[in-house]
């Protein structure tokens, strides 16, 4: 059931609510839960990738070329300010992909860990993606509902706010942005809800696991047109809110744990217990490393067990990625703002912007202007 079809009016009442139940469950203890968090227990992917910095890097063109948060982009010396050609860095591609409840097929789309998943129709993952979300005053509304209509190459019609912005700083005033290399909307849109939330490409690649859009999904745009081609009007888009995922094998537990953006009183430490039950290993737990982990919310998983169950070095899957070096995207980002993994060395893209796309046939078309 989705969020409005649940009679629910806003994230935080959903939120609320699920909390109350889930911390009702884990205190049953062995009593059957009332509550079923969207995202279960998984394996962790990527790893620990060494690089040397090149003349012109930047920590920002390093974690676009890997596809992360600049706080995965680990200097030796971390006082250090600035790079420098020949250094050598760690890049931490290291996460956690869940399992998912038999009902979850389809668009799956985490707005804490800012990640985008398609699963089957046999709930199996096949593809990730890396996503822009929304900022905290700007929430997507949580629960279940489906892709209401496609556009290839769509045009920005500029909102009246966004004008009335641009006539206040002296700015020229634009009304429509064709497609192109400036339009926000980038190759293709995919509206979910009412058809104003949309799955969409972006210029502003840096953007990419931040939280910065107005209500939107942003993709790269070679990732959109990938998920565009894999998905029809109908597909089911299931919208979740889960900060902390789980992973065990038989010496580690792991967790990432990534901030609770939408400031919705999450209850983390009842969801680690939840998921360490429903993994087996809740007595393997390590609570000083779980609660740093849940304070630092960065979203780098952590080995959360007790030093004697993990005798064996870390094995991970390695991540797929150019051998070449990182090129700087264009556009450059500007001022900054919050990140799905807060660092302070993360950068910002340029103001948000929303827009309405060009309906592929009336029928289908938003009701209201999207947001971005």
């Amino acid at each position: 059931m989705g969020l409005r079809a649940s009679g629910y009016r806003s994230a935080r009442q959903f939120a609320i609510a699920a909390a109350a139940a889930l911390t009702g469950a884990v205190c049953l203890g062995a009593t059957a839960p009332s509550m079923d968090l969207p995202l279960k227990p998984g394996a962790v992917v990527g790893g620990l990738r060494p690089y040397v910095v090149h003349r012109g890097d930047s920590t920002s063109a390093i974690a676009f070329w890997y596809r992360v948060n600049p706080v995965r982009v680990l200097p030796q010396k971390p006082a250090r300010r600035g790079l420098y050609a020949g250094e050598r860095l760690t890049v931490d591609t290291r996460r956690i992909d869940p399992r998912f409840r038999p009902d979850m097929a389809g668009v799956v789309v985490n707005i804490p860990e800012a990640e985008v998943y398609l699963v089957d129709p046999h709930g199996r993952l096949t593809h990730t993606y890396p996503v822009a979300v929304s900022v905290g005053d700007k929430q997507d509304p949580l629960g279940d509902t489906h892709v209401v209509c496609k556009v290839k190459d769509p045009a920005w019609v500029v909102p009246a706010s966004i004008q009335a912005e641009e006539r206040k700083a002296g700015e020229p005033i634009k009304t429509v942005v064709s497609p192109g290399p400036d339009d926000p909307l980038g190759p293709r849109y995919m509206g979910f809800w009412d058809g104003t939330f949309g799955l969409h490409g972006t210029n502003e690649p840096y953007s990419i696991k931040h939280y910065v859009s107005h209500g939107c999904v942003r993709f790269l745009p070679h990732d959109i047109k990938d998920l565009y081609g894999r998905v029809e009007v109908g597909t089911p888009v299931h919208v979740v809110y889960q900060p902390v995922l789980l992973a065990a094998d038989a010496h580690h537990v792991w967790l990432s744990v990534y901030p609770d953006i939408y400031k919705l009183d999450y209850p983390f430490e009842a969801a680690v217990r939840y998921l360490a039950e429903r993994a087996g290993v809740s007595s393997r737990l390590n609570w000083q490393t779980v609660k740093k982990a849940i304070a630092q919310h960065n979203g780098i998983v952590v080995d959360a067990s007790w030093p004697h169950e993990r005798p064996h070095p870390v094995k991970t899957v390695p991540v797929q990625v150019p051998s070449s070096r990182p090129v700087t995207p264009a556009p450059s980002p500007s001022t900054a703002s919050s990140a799905a993994e807060p660092s302070a060395a993360t950068p910002s893209p340029s103001p948000d912007a929303s827009g309405t796309p060009e309906p592929t046939a009336p029928s289908l078309a938003p009701s209201a202007s999207p947001r971005s």
